[in-house]
């Protein structure tokens, strides 16, 4: 999608969104919780933006091809990147209460 067209013909994004906000409104959302919404649908398609690769020699153990995505990510969620990165990199496997 990082080359994909942003305009889809027919479609009045602006109309759109201001359905969806008046669908949150009737809802009952709060302003606060709308943006909140917004904010992890925005870093949920940003994270697609990021590339991995598999650190050589280790197949287990990924890597970030460029972080400037995932920096975008972490600011969306209001989490610091370096706990996101080692969320996303580092495998853990739980086993019954031994955790790897």
């Amino acid at each position: 999608l990082k080359s994909s067209l942003q305009v889809a013909p027919g479609i009045d994004d602006a109309q759109g969104f201001s359905e969806l906000c008046k669908a949150f409104e009737t809802l009952g959302f709060t302003a606060q919780e709308q943006t909140q919404v917004f904010r992890i649908a925005a870093a949920s398609l940003t994270l697609g933006n990021c590339d991995f690769k598999v650190r050589e020699k280790e197949e287990e153990e990924l890597l970030l091809e460029d972080e400037e995505a995932l920096h975008c990510v972490a600011e969306l969620l209001g989490v610091e990147r370096s706990a996101l990165v080692r969320c996303l990199l580092r495998r853990r496997v739980v086993t019954g209460r031994d955790a790897i």
